[in-house]
């Protein structure tokens, strides 16, 4: 084989390992997004760790295709064409990206995090035509939540019937977050609800979400697939009364701190250009008086020596009745 054979085979590899890496397998969902004009990715985020690198992907027919890259030290890229379409958030270290999106743009997308120490981090979203988009059906039961408290819902299944797979989502109407997939034993649990959640397999499957917050506010879909067809129990959660105006009462409050921190950083930002500014005149006025005064200095002593240096240079003669005499110099102050 030639050399120039040999570099044109080697250049041709080197393109293929740059153009993608095979995915093998067929991933988990971690959430499907439906696709609209603008759509946000939200990447994998690591709670205690040190980021080393972060990278999005796009799966192409078992292909990798490098969508965009973030490096502490070397800052973010995005590879052609997503440069047109395709940008991080205001925080690179975040790794969510938002895009411009066509009906071209359907499909699973891989944010990866390789962290110190928990290693590699990988999450796994779906963008799906809205045509396709599941929606949710009607509510079964309704759970009423505490923030800072576990949350657990009941997943009840026809007795009688092998289960074979049970699933557990988020559903919104724009978004659908997989919680957890169980079959015989535990499958897969969804990137956001790693170490929050616990599962009890008994005759009343049910699901536990630890330390609930506001944004576990929704809408729950609890679906069975057993030998003698599927069955869905759809949960609808949220807070008391008293609860949510507690969190609109602390949300102001936290608001209107926040505003009172900025008018008093305001207000102290102008007192100190005021007083910067007053001390400055001053500094100038007291530099103007003091030209003033080393002018009239300057000009007195001048006057002053030169008669003393005329008066020094005479001699003083007094009319005494016998002679002549020369009297003593004058002496200068």
């Amino acid at each position: 084989m030639s050399r120039l054979a040999h570099y044109l085979l080697l250049s041709a590899g080197l393109f293929q390992l740059h153009k993608g890496v095979n995915c093998k397998g067929n991933p988990n969902i971690d959430t499907a997004v439906k696709l609209q004009d603008v759509i946000k990715l939200k990447c994998a985020h690591p709670p205690r760790s040190n980021l080393i690198q972060l990278s999005w992907d796009k799966n192409i027919n078992g292909m990798k295709q490098k969508v965009a890259l973030y490096n502490p030290q070397h800052g973010e890229h995005i590879f052609f064409p997503y440069n047109r379409t395709v940008k991080f958030l205001s925080s690179s270290i975040n790794g969510d990206i938002t895009m411009i999106a066509s009906a071209a743009d359907e499909g699973i997308y891989l944010c990866s995090i390789d962290a110190f120490p928990d290693g590699k981090l990988q999450k796994t979203i779906e963008v799906i035509n809205p045509a396709n988009f599941p929606s949710s059906r009607a509510v079964d039961t309704y759970v009423t939540l505490v923030p800072g408290s576990n949350m657990t819902l009941l997943c009840e299944y026809p007795i009688g019937r092998h289960v074979e797979q049970v699933m557990w989502k988020k559903v919104s109407k724009e978004q659908i977050n997989t919680i957890a997939i169980f079959k015989h034993t535990l499958s897969f649990i969804g990137y956001d609800y790693k170490e929050r959640i616990q599962f009890n397999d008994s005759t009343n499957n049910s699901l536990t979400i630890q330390n609930v917050m506001s944004i576990d506010i929704g809408r729950y879909h609890c679906e069975v697939i057993t030998d003698n067809g599927n069955w869905t129990k759809v949960f609808d959660t949220g807070m008391e009364k008293g609860n949510e105006m507690l969190l609109v009462i602390s949300a102001v409050a936290v608001g209107i701190l926040f505003l009172i921190l900025i008018i008093g950083c305001v207000w102290r930002r102008k007192k100190w250009k005021r007083a910067k500014r007053v001390l400055k005149s001053k500094s100038i006025e007291r530099n103007q008086q003091r030209r003033v005064n080393q002018n009239s200095y300057a000009f007195t002593t001048t006057s002053d020596h030169r008669s003393c240096r005329a008066a020094e240079n005479q001699d003083i003669y007094l009319n005494l009745p016998h002679r002549m005499q020369t009297g003593r110099p004058r002496t200068c102050q």
